[in-house]
């Protein structure tokens, strides 16, 4: 019996001393890991962290400092609230790479676990003018901005290539002007008339991915604008000049309209090959301002001006050429024979390009010798109708005589001579032809 209540001590000691040791162990488990939420992100981004299980170091304190590091390096410090045990904080990390924070001032049971802070995106811009004027130097500028809301202001360099892929220029970033953004500029100097592309890439930093803008265009033209007019600077009263619009990019189309001290001296004029002309008789003598603009299919507009002075001057002669149809043009003292009592349609033209019309046709009277007249030819001595086969023109009707209108050809014998007028020449010059008939005549 007494054997029997020794073994039963024994056991009794074995399971207090495993009771024991059971104990020691539940106090050493690992304590669970805080609840962090918000750490983590692109660079430049500011991040809303909170933190549960936090208290403070002393009575009544409110507000904790945290010491965040990135990749083991300490960054700028920030404070932290402190609510129901609970830590909010504000942070926006300046590099990529592993971050974590510390509470020096706090106490927390839980183990703060690290977050990845990655690259931000970027956006890349170049900015040009529409236009610009051949010879002047343009500002071409580019701007890199960090994905919003990022306030990472982009570093490195941006290259400016041109259409063919050719490097017009290579910069160094300058931070600003506005939030998260960095710019460059150079100057480009059109040389001569066309459209210029340009495209910028930035090549990217440690903590901002790379990226490529937009292309970009210059419309380079003699005036700076989409529009150029060409004209004399000095023009005469009543001498007629040519005026040129040219209409920029290549391939557009629409029509362009001339005026003068804003009055249309033109209806539309289809725009060809990028131009369009007309010519313009000045009819007034001072300072006048020319203007052309233009619509183009698209709905686009544009207009320039020019500053020209018109002068007065004798009126420039001017020459006036008749074409026979079948024939080609009367010459000056030239000799042709025209079938008796055919009909002609005279064509006229100018020497200066201005309008030109037939006022009257002319009349041909018979100078028959006095032997093929008949006895009542010769009483009346005039009016002859011609009868033979050919007629014979001693002078050409394409002589010029700039007079005030029209003389009668006295050798004609009550003829009408062929009148031409030079229209906005500003001369009313007179054609006069006189004729004489070889072949038989009778009397009319």
């Amino acid at each position: 019996m007494r054997i029997t209540s020794r073994r039963r001590g024994l056991t009794l000691g074995a399971i207090t001393a495993s009771a024991v040791v059971l104990s020691s162990l539940t106090i050493a488990a690992a304590p669970a890991q805080a609840t962090v939420t918000g750490l983590g992100g692109p660079v430049g981004v500011l991040q809303t962290v909170t933190v549960t299980d936090t208290g403070p170091n002393l009575p009544g304190q409110s507000t904790c400092t945290v010491l965040p590091t990135i990749n083991g390096a300490t960054q700028l410090a920030v404070t932290g609230t402190l609510n129901n045990g609970t830590l909010t904080f504000q942070w926006a990390p300046t590099s990529i790479g592993a971050a974590t924070f510390s509470l020096p001032d706090c106490t927390t049971s839980s183990v703060i676990p690290a977050a990845n802070i990655t690259q931000v995106r970027t956006s890349t811009t170049i900015s040009t003018p529409n236009t610009a004027q051949i010879g002047v130097a343009t500002k071409v500028l580019v701007t890199v901005q960090s994905a919003s809301p990022s306030a990472y202001a982009p570093t490195g360099q941006v290259v400016v290539r041109n259409a063919n892929a050719a490097v017009l220029a290579t910069m160094g970033l300058t931070a600003g002007p506005g939030t998260g953004q960095s710019f460059a500029y150079f100057w480009f100097t059109a040389p001569t008339a066309g459209t210029y592309f340009f495209q910028a890439t930035y090549n990217g930093d440690s903590n901002a991915t790379t990226s490529v803008s937009p292309q970009d265009t210059i419309i380079a033209t003699p005036s700076g604008g989409t529009i150029s007019l060409t004209a004399p600077s000095t023009m005469t009263q009543g001498v007629p000049v040519s005026l040129l619009a040219t209409v920029l990019p290549n391939g557009v189309q629409g029509s362009v309209g001339f005026t003068v001290n804003g009055a249309p001296i033109s209806a539309s004029i289809p725009i060809v090959n990028n131009m369009a002309s007309m010519l313009w008789t000045p009819n007034v003598v001072g300072a006048v301002t020319l203007g052309a603009s233009y619509t183009t299919n698209q709905g686009g507009t544009g207009s320039t001006s020019s500053n020209v002075t018109v002068v007065a001057g004798p009126a420039s002669r001017d020459v006036i050429t008749l074409t026979q149809p079948g024939v080609g043009p009367w010459a000056v003292n030239g000799v042709y024979t025209l079938p008796n009592g055919a009909r002609f349609t005279f064509a006229a033209s100018t020497l200066s390009g201005a309008g030109a019309r037939v006022a009257t046709a002319t009349r041909v009277f018979s100078r028959a010798t006095p032997s093929q007249w008949s006895p009542e030819t010769r009483r009346r001595r005039s009016r002859l109708r011609t009868r033979g086969t050919s007629a014979r023109v001693a002078r050409s009707a394409c002589r010029i005589r700039p007079r005030a209108r029209p003389t009668r050809d006295r050798t004609s014998r009550g003829g009408s001579p062929v009148a031409a007028t030079a229209a906005g020449s500003g001369i009313r010059p007179t054609v006069r032809s006189t004729c004489s008939f070889s072949g038989p005549a009778s009397a009319m």
